[in-house]
């Protein structure tokens, strides 16, 4: 099957989540029939879950997936994390991000949903300034990042067959979206300059004081700056 798809509907910072939910949709199939392309299997012939579906995509066939959108969503995902998470050197990124898929309800209304929408220390989309969400709209029910099961959801839905948020992309082009930062701490963030990157990446911080303060990010950045 030769899929549509458009490798301009992958925005920066976009989750691996979000392009399958894009692919699934603009194809009209389910996770079961993507799995059933693009999964791995075991020795027993059985596909294999998809563990750390949102962050990772383990269990998924990543360079036929690469061949067939002309994305290597493993080097997309890779870029972005290091981006966002490179500079903890001293613990592992899975840490530091939420295990409850998280969103912003203006950004998946688009098709979008971003990595940064994972990260423990923000807790508001840095593009809308709005409240993050964990709760599908129409269920009210959360859902865990760590596994993908084989069902027969179609694209953008949640378990119980609805949208997590209802879409308001009318067109598949709607999906090439401006990314701008409204959050100018989260912009510094992820365009720190390479000193500051290293400091940090070169020290030691305990998590559990870092996630009990008001600004963990400032304190670090302004951490990363003092050897400028």
């Amino acid at each position: 099957m030769k899929l549509t798809w458009d490798p301009t509907w992958v925005n920066p910072f976009e989750s691996h989540w979000s392009i399958i939910e894009k692919i699934k949709y603009a194809n009209a199939i389910t996770s079961l029939d993507f799995v059933r392309m693009y999964g791995t299997r075991n020795f027993k012939g059985k596909l294999r879950n998809q563990h750390k579906g949102l962050f990772h995509f383990i269990g998924i066939d990543h360079n036929h997936l690469s061949e067939a959108i002309s994305t290597d969503l493993s080097m997309h995902t890779g870029y972005y994390l290091d981006k966002m998470t490179g500079m903890f050197s001293w613990v592992n990124t899975d840490r530091l991000l939420r295990n409850e898929f998280t969103f912003c309800e203006d950004c998946l209304s688009m098709g979008y949903h971003s990595l940064l929408h994972q990260f423990i220390f923000i807790n508001k989309c840095p593009f809308h300034l709005s409240d993050l969400k964990r709760a599908c709209t129409s269920c009210g029910n959360s859902h865990s990042c760590d596994k993908h099961n084989h069902t027969s959801k179609g694209g953008f839905q949640c378990s119980c067959s609805n949208f997590y948020v209802t879409p308001k992309f009318n067109l598949w082009l709607d999906w090439q979206i401006d990314i701008t930062f409204k959050d100018i701490l989260v912009s510094n963030w992820v365009t720190m300059d390479l000193s500051a990157y290293n400091r940090i990446k070169n020290s030691y911080f305990y998590l559990p004081a870092l996630n009990n303060m008001d600004e963990p990010l400032q304190f670090l950045l302004d951490f990363g700056r003092e050897g400028s």
